[in-house]
């Protein structure tokens, strides 16, 4: 059986604070399993969830043959 997380240890792996976490999980924003009054999340939900919002980069940069990266 996979290891579950709490809030109190997901917090630290997306840099924010627990009650930030409540908030995003009463707005449906994280993925999580509600056994009681608890939410536990799996490593999976929060990896997919850390996947779904990245941000792609506004400028490219390319490697030039000198191997300096140069913006686009």
């Amino acid at each position: 059986m996979k290891s579950l997380l709490t809030i109190k240890t997901v917090a630290p792996v997306l840099n924010a604070a627990e009650i930030t976490i409540r908030r995003m999980l009463r707005r449906g924003e994280l993925p999580h399993h509600k056994i009681g009054s608890r939410y536990l999340f799996t490593e999976s939900d929060i990896e997919e969830y850390l996947a779904a919002s990245k941000v792609p980069a506004k400028y490219p940069v390319r490697q030039t043959e000198t191997s300096e990266a140069v913006p686009v």
